[in-house]
């Protein structure tokens, strides 16, 4: 079980699982809003997109190419690795993800792990830098 002691243990991993929620549901402006306005987001194998507007067009290609030909996405994160000094924090948690591919009926999954830097911006914990590196892919068939 993860424990966390400090309101802002609370905070950033709540970010970290609002993060998860909120791409599953494809709630897009919700997810850029998870970021600082200048914040980096790197997802391979794109370049980096640096600022909200460029965070924006990463993710609605990956909603277009990638969510929409998608049911019952699941994203679960675990074992958070989390320092908090003042303002900033950086963390590293494993994920994977799993989800139903429409068309071809297969049940697939991925995993890997995020590794982020966060700030304290006008109250908020925010993304300041996330990275998304996936490790593996599965294909586990079909439904039951």
């Amino acid at each position: 079980m993860t424990e966390f002691h400090t309101p802002d243990e609370v905070a950033v991993w709540q970010l970290l699982c609002r993060y998860s929620h909120t791409l599953d549901r494809g709630d897009i402006a919700d997810v850029v809003d998870l970021f600082h306005p200048q914040a980096t987001l790197i997802l391979p194998p794109n370049p980096p997109a640096e600022g909200h507007p460029a965070i924006r067009r990463l993710y609605d290609d990956w909603r277009r190419t990638a969510r929409e030909p998608t049911v019952w996405l699941r994203h679960r994160i675990d074992t958070p690795f989390i320092n908090i000094e003042g303002d900033r924090a950086k963390g590293v948690c494993y994920l994977t993800a799993d989800f139903l591919l429409r068309k071809k009926n297969r049940v697939q999954a991925m995993a890997g792990r995020y590794e982020d830097e966060m700030v304290r911006h006008e109250g908020r914990w925010l993304f300041w830098r996330r990275e998304i590196i996936i490790q593996a892919r599965f294909d586990w068939g079909q439904p039951l």
